[in-house]
């Protein structure tokens, strides 16, 4: 029987499964492990065969300052009312909140969120299954294979007998499996009830029971055109504010919204109210008016807007009465022209309904009493909008980007190089492990150091690719992405004259190998001499593949596709004479040679993009507080582990224990056979990256610096702390 088991009380960390290194360390052997599943950020996700169980504090290296991804604490893409439950579509999971308490009653990660889902069961269109999953305890309680895949899990829309995929929109029999109608490109921007609002080229409202086209909606007259529904219409805004009938399209009022030397911004449906921001276009910005506010009810009678949303910045909701506004600092709530209260929480996204606000902040997401201001929830940071401290281990050194190039040694955090040895002193924003060097990347562009800190090579800045934090395959092999020119950005006869996509070579500094892949790159592993690739086609197809790519060698100068597989996933681990992906409802085994499926495996519990593969065992979050330990021969369940907090990313493995980021100052070590606590630390600062776990240390990088855990360590005999700044 699985046991069960909850902890009385985090960090960032990483899964790495791939090359493999070896070196001695008295009386044992420890291997190295680089690459693999590299789904933390901050770190170059390695770790061990050995586990570090004595975590006594040893060493601190303060940091001038780490990164904060855009985005901020959290960000979430709209709210929306569901079952009676407010369905919070974030950006990384869903949440279903209950609109009576303010409570979360679920939330699910590495989902995608979509307007008009249940929130009552968890039917889930994962690949090439509908998969139902208990929203409170992510069992698994029903599967039906699918007579298509899907691009993205996502939350499928009931309809009758019917469940729809939003992007790209489908719909499947759910008692069959089979696909009843396809919509061809674009996206469901809006449900309401059996009505959907498609996006693509063009925008259409369709009948989600069939699939037909009820009308199409008339081309924008410039810029963007917003369209959702409010009580039975399709309100559209354009030049003017239009609300017609969501069966027939017949139009029911109109308003002119045009203002004098203001363009239209945006328009949002708050609470049955519409709402819409402008813009001034006009030269300078007047201090008065940067934006105005117009609203609207059901019925097209204009609501007035309170006087304080001049002061508002870009942020207004409406609901039951009251308005929200966020201006800069503070969330005010006026009715009836009055503040009725005042919170400071530095909003940057604001939505409310059913008479709660949702706010997010840099702090994370917080859920608000509309009428009295009284927190009812909060969400917390999302795992991947925290701040991050990059470094790597070259090795028996750690280096740090903060943004001064910093070493510590691994016994006694002393520097490992001179004063006159490494960068000289610019923003190194982020640093990566090669073989036998560690790659910096700076505004001078990228240079290599070896292990005494003596410049390697220097290829200097290479456009928008140096602009992206490096993606690391294998020790000698990194990928330079040029966003710029893979996403966007430059005209597209750019991509014929440099690549989007380029190896890196680490022994040499070389860049001119391309990697031809078609589409955009959703996710990297690497390992030995093969990467694979997660490509997906964009929204118009939908399409998402798995590419294995032979890496350049002595032998074989140029990157060469072995096999494509139809396969969208979380996680992808290259496995000795396999590649094992995950998606959260299935585990499949692919032939290494040819692609070629050898098994699949249902597991028995819903996981989330958190995730570790350790031998026969699959570690992954359920819930943002829950660990699941799978194994990968039946999917059975083994063991759970009630978490005092938040699971921050995914479990770093080393030997049998994993290391797992609990809360914001705390990183629980935990026994992957059976999941009994054998360690704890607390950190002084706020987790800010991946913890790396290899010579016999627990390296945790927080906002403040890195930190350093484990045993006593004898220092390399004839090594002594140089020259230089001094250890902390």
């Amino acid at each position: 029987m699985p046991g069960r088991r909850r902890l009385l009380a985090g960090t960032v960390v990483a899964v790495a499964l791939g090359l493999v290194v070896t070196r001695v360390l008295q009386p044992t052997v420890e291997t190295v492990t680089l690459g693999g599943e590299l789904l933390g950020a901050g770190g170059t996700g390695i770790t061990s065969n050995v586990a570090v169980t004595d975590l006594t504090p040893r060493w601190r290296l303060e940091s001038q300052g780490v990164a904060l991804p855009a985005g901020g604490g959290g960000w979430f893409q709209s709210v929306a009312s569901s079952d009676g439950d407010l369905l919070l579509q974030l950006d990384d999971e869903t949440a279903a909140i209950d609109p009576t308490t303010g409570t979360v009653r679920w939330r699910v990660r590495g989902v995608l969120p979509v307007p008009g889902a249940s929130t009552r069961s968890l039917r889930l269109l994962a690949g090439d299954e509908l998969v139902t999953v208990d929203p409170e305890t992510h069992a698994v309680t029903g599967r039906q294979r699918l007579s298509a895949r899907v691009a993205h899990e996502q939350l499928g829309i009931a309809v009758g007998d019917l469940v729809v995929a939003a992007a790209p929109p489908v719909a499947f029999d759910a008692g069959t499996g089979e696909v009843r109608w396809r919509g061809g490109a674009g996206w469901l921007a809006a449900v309401d009830g059996h009505h959907g609002i498609v996006r693509g080229d063009r925008v259409d409202v369709v009948d989600l029971r069939d699939g037909s086209i009820l009308y199409e909606l008339p081309p924008p007259a410039s810029g963007w055109q917003d369209a959702g529904f409010l009580e039975g219409m399709v309100v559209v805004a354009d030049a003017t504010v239009t609300a017609l009938d969501a069966a027939t399209g017949r139009q029911l009022w109109e308003v002119d919204d045009r203002q004098t030397g203001y363009r239209r911004a945006e328009m949002r449906i708050s609470d049955g109210v519409v709402i819409t921001t402008h813009e001034w276009s006009g030269p300078g910005i007047p201090d008065e008016e940067p934006r105005r506010w117009s609203a609207w009810d059901s019925r097209g009678e204009e609501v007035e807007v309170p006087p304080q949303v001049a002061r508002a910045t870009e942020l207004i909701a409406h609901t039951d009465g009251t308005w929200l506004l966020g201006n800069g600092q503070y969330l005010d709530a006026v009715r009836d022209g009055v503040v009725q209260w005042r919170r400071q929480l530095q909003p940057h996204q604001l939505a409310a309904a059913a008479g709660l606000v949702v706010v997010a902040s840099r702090t994370g997401m917080t859920v608000l009493d509309a009428e009295t201001g009284e927190q009812r929830s909060t969400l917390g940071q999302q795992w991947h909008h925290r701040p991050v401290l990059p470094h790597a281990l070259l090795g028996d050194c750690v280096v740090l980007a903060q943004p001064s190039l910093e070493t510590a040694r691994l016994a006694d955090g002393e520097p490992c190089w001179s004063a006159d040895r490494g960068p000289p002193q610019n923003a190194a924003w982020h640093v990566s492990l090669g073989e036998d060097v560690v790659v910096v990347q700076s505004d001078r562009g990228l240079q290599a150091y070896d292990r005494e800190g003596e410049e390697a090579w220097d290829i200097g800045a290479l456009g928008g690719s140096v602009q992206q934090p490096l993606v690391q395959l294998t020790p000698r092999w990194q990928l330079l992405i040029d966003h710029d020119l893979l996403y966007g950005g430059p005209p597209p006869r750019a991509i014929e004259v440099e690549p989007a996509i380029r190896l890196l070579d680490t022994r040499t500094g070389d860049a001119d190998i391309a990697l031809p892949v078609v589409g955009q790159p959703w996710r990297w592993v690497g390992r030995d001499d093969v990467a694979a690739v997660e490509v997906h086609d964009g929204e118009a197809s939908g399409e998402t593949r798995l590419e294995l790519w032979e890496l350049p060698t002595d032998d074989r100068p140029e990157p060469r596709r072995r096999w494509t597989h139809p396969a969208g996933s979380h996680a992808v681990t290259i496995a000795p004479d396999a590649v094992v992906v995950t998606t959260s409802t299935t585990l499949t085994e692919l032939d290494l040679a040819d692609g070629s499926e050898r098994r699949r495996v249902p597991l028995a519990v819903r996981v989330g993009p958190l995730r570790a593969h350790h031998r026969d065992v699959l570690l992954a979050a359920t819930g943002p507080d829950r660990l699941v330990a799978l194994d990968t021969g039946d999917g059975s369940l083994r063991w759970d582990l009630d978490l005092p907090g938040d699971l921050r990313a995914p479990p770093t493995v080393a030997g049998d224990v994993a290391y797992l980021a609990v809360g914001d100052r705390t990183v629980l070590a935990v026994r992957v056979t059976d999941g009994d606590l054998v360690g704890k630390v607390e950190l002084r600062a706020d987790v800010a990256g991946a913890p790396t776990a290899a010579g016999g240390r627990l390296l945790v990088p927080t906002v403040s610096g890195l930190e350093a855990f484990g045993p006593e360590l004898a220092i390399p005999t004839g090594v002594s702390s140089p020259a230089g700044r001094p250890a902390r």
